[in-house]
Order: structure tokens, then C-alpha cells, then sequence
């Protein structure tokens, strides 16, 4: 995986963190588990995706990041609910502890908050990072917690893995956190160019299922 792949898809948790706006939005597309890469100094990604649970209800994220200096990025993240038009913003910041590794693992550090519908007090969240990367593909792992300035802190961890050697990179993913239905989920994209990439996942969290279709254009 290399250094451009990130955007901590810190928006699901975005969602889930602040108000049950869903799993889907804090690493790069189409994953929920964060992995410890960040984009190359002076690079930066849009993401674009509409996310849809089972119960009809929509909603759409961007998420702009971008790399100032190296091996540490700075992201926003906008969630909007089609029905309520409730908003959530997210800003995150996320750095490198150990360099990206073609072939081995490094860790990384990720801290955000969230705020909803310009509410003065926001959900906090950061976690640590761990990913491996293989011959086969990668494996990412998230060991942290949430906090709503309401409640006590909520632990969560957070697997997933990546398989390389198709036109395409599948995955599979799962997250836990104190409170909440477990959610597992899978995805893939696809690269159309150096700069443009579609992706897909679905996820099944406490009997709902979630659907997300999305864009990335890498700069």
C-alpha cells in the first residue's frame, strides 16, 4: 500500500462516534478501519460517497485531506443527512510514528472531533495504528476510544485486511466498540487512473445492513 492509499476513514466513525449517523467515514475508501499511511508532503485526496442503510435512510460525506509536511496529514470530513439534513463536521489529524513499509509494518496515530449541527460541545476519538503489509495484501489494526463530553470514554478495536493480486483490492473488515453492535463488513475498489478510483462495501451492524458507493481523485 503506498503512502497516497490513506484518509483515515474517519467518517463512518464519524457517524458512529457522534450520533448513530452510521459506520463510514474515517479511512481511505471504501474501509472503516483506519490504516497508518498518509499522503506524500504536498499531496492531498477528495473523497466523495453516499452511504444507505437498510432502512432507507441516506446520506452523503466529502472528505478533502491533504499532507503539509511529511508523514502527516490533515483531513475534513462533512456528513449530511438527506431526510433531517442533519450535519456532522469532523476535522482530524493524523501522523506517521514510524515510516510506511512496502513489505513489513509501521504504526501511526490518529486524533479528530466532531461536532453536529454546530453544536458547541463535540465527540472526541483517536486511536493507534498498526499496519502490516504483505505479499498477499494488508492487515490493519485500531486500538482506541470515543468520547461525547457526555458520556465516559468507549473503548474500540478494529481489524481488517486487504488482498492484492486482482485488477481490483477486496476487503474484509470488522469493528467493536463499548456500546454498540459489533459491525463486519467487506468492500472493494478499483483504480481507473493515478488520480481517480470507484469503490463499494457493505456492512451488517445489530441486523441493519449498510451500503456505500463512492469516488476518490488523488492530487
Amino acid at each position: 500500500m503506498t503512502s497516497t492509499f490513506k484518509l483515515s476513514r474517519a467518517a463512518m466513525w464519524a457517524g458512529l462516534i457522534t450520533a448513530s449517523l452510521g459506520l463510514n467515514a474515517w479511512a481511505g475508501r471504501p474501509l472503516d478501519v483506519d490504516d497508518a499511511g498518509v499522503n506524500a508532503k504536498g499531496h492531498g485526496h477528495v473523497e466523495l460517497w453516499q452511504t444507505r442503510a437498510g432502512d432507507g435512510s441516506r446520506n452523503w460525506t466529502i472528505a478533502p485531506a491533504f499532507a503539509p509536511i511529511d508523514g502527516f496529514e490533515v483531513a475534513y470530513v462533512r456528513n449530511t443527512d438527506n431526510s433531517s439534513q442533519d450535519v456532522a463536521q469532523t476535522l482530524q489529524l493524523k501522523g506517521l510514528i514510524t515510516p510506511s513499509k512496502e513489505d513489513g509494518c509501521n504504526q501511526a496515530a490518529t486524533y479528530g472531533i466532531t461536532r453536529r449541527n454546530h453544536a458547541l460541545a463535540g465527540a472526541r476519538y483517536g486511536w493507534l495504528i498498526n499496519t502490516c503489509n504483505q505479499s498477499w495484501g494488508s492487515w490493519h489494526t485500531n486500538l482506541g476510544a470515543s468520547h461525547d463530553f457526555s458520556t465516559a470514554s468507549k473503548p474500540l478495536l478494529a481489524m481488517a485486511l486487504e488482498f492484492s493480486g486482482f485488477s481490483f483490492v477486496p476487503h474484509v473488515q470488522w469493528i467493536s466498540q463499548q456500546g454498540t453492535m459489533p459491525s463486519f463488513g467487506a468492500g472493494i475498489r478499483k483504480a481507473l487512473s493515478d488520480q481517480w478510483q470507484i469503490d463499494a462495501s457493505a456492512s451488517r451492524q445489530g441486523g441493519q445492513s449498510i451500503w456505500t458507493l463512492g469516488t476518490k481523485f488523488s492530487f
